[in-house]
């Protein structure tokens, strides 16, 4: 519970998607770790230029606010 199934993602996109509110604006994460509007649409990377769609549902965003990695930062301990 609260952490992402193995195995951990070890790929990031060079192009990541775009999310955009209802007006257009850009959706950023703030520094709380929340969206700073409601998405309402996305851009992605496509094979013959940009995939541009409407959401009809998000979820998230999750932040990684501590070092799970690292054995002495992780607030969680160990796990069996």
């Amino acid at each position: 519970p609260g952490r992402l199934p193995e195995p951990s993602p070890t790929v990031l996109l060079d192009d990541p998607v775009e999310l955009f509110d209802v007006e257009g604006n850009p959706v950023r994460v703030t520094g709380r770790g929340l969206f700073s509007a409601d998405p309402s649409r996305l851009q992605a990377p496509g094979r013959s230029g940009r995939f541009s769609g409407r959401l009809s549902w998000w979820a998230g965003p999750w932040p990684v606010d501590e070092r799970w990695w690292d054995p002495t930062q992780s607030k969680t301990g160990k796990t069996a």
